[in-house]
């Protein structure tokens, strides 16, 4: 008897606090802002290294304060190093021309107390063209040493593209004081990519009165867990400013990123 009255105690208890909930959730309005961001991020490992700029440009829409949609246009600029590494008959420093690719983030917030939020963040983003690739040093190895190469050859008959896709997940842990809002990311990053060759006929020939042959396609992925600390900064008026940053040294890597962005509002959802 005891047991029923105290959980009818208890339902009674809830049920008056729903309306209130539900009445709290009511009040919280959609919205969106417009973000623009600068981010650097270098990678080196043993045999790969990659050094990236990039400027990026995302509506964000939150809805009730708790699920966040972003499509994001990104401008990408990139320099890749390979030396030695396995598989790869030659050692090449390629530099990447401004490329064009699209995006996309999805978040949710799904605890939030007084002060403190944890976010569940999603990210993707692809290419929207083909970005062939400046050849700006190369040396042989292995069998294309039988190859008479020099680089103004490879630059005249040899075209290298970069194939690559991006995906990245995470935890935000963040400190709601006030004007500021310091938080650190927990996740991890995939750059899946690799390089495609293609000869032109003078190059084939050579390579077929020499008898080399070489693979078309060479892996450049990387994938690390990361870490990154950051904070928000409101200015007034709905505008922020924000500020990232991220270093993973170890024994035989080194991953750093920042970034730096600029947030208007927007109001278009009600």
């Amino acid at each position: 008897m005891r047991l029923t009255l105290a959980l009818l105690g208890l339902l009674a208890s809830l049920s008056s606090s729903l309306p209130a909930y539900a009445e709290e959730e009511s009040t919280k309005k959609n919205s969106a802002e417009l973000e623009t961001s600068f981010n650097v991020w270098i990678s080196r490992e043993p045999n790969t290294s990659v050094m990236q700029t990039q400027f990026s440009m995302q509506p964000i829409f939150l809805f009730r304060d708790r699920l966040t949609l972003a499509p994001i246009l990104h401008v990408t600029s990139m320099n890749i190093d390979l030396h030695g590494k396995k598989n790869v008959p030659f050692d090449v420093t390629l530099s990447l021309p401004p490329q064009l690719s699209l995006g996309g983030k999805i978040g949710f917030k799904f605890l939030t107390l007084d002060w403190f939020s944890i976010t569940a963040q999603g990210e993707f983003e692809f290419p929207l063209s083909e970005n062939r690739a400046e050849i700006t040093e190369l040396v042989t190895r292995d069998e294309l040493t039988k190859v008479p190469l020099s680089l103004e050859t490879v630059q005249n008959h040899v075209m290298i593209t970069h194939e690559w896709r991006r995906i990245s997940f995470n935890l935000r842990l963040a400190a709601n004081v006030d004007w500021w809002t310091p938080f650190v990311d927990v996740g991890f990053l995939s750059n899946s990519g690799r390089l495609a060759v293609t000869f032109d006929p003078a190059m084939n020939a050579l390579l077929n009165t020499t008898k080399v042959t070489t693979d078309r396609f060479y892996d450049t992925s990387q994938s690390s867990p990361y870490y990154m600390l950051g904070s928000i900064f409101n200015i007034g008026g709905g505008f922020k400013f924000s500020l990232k940053i991220a270093l993973l040294p170890s024994s035989d890597k080194i991953f750093f990123a920042g970034e730096g962005g600029i947030t208007i509002p927007l109001n278009l959802l009600y």
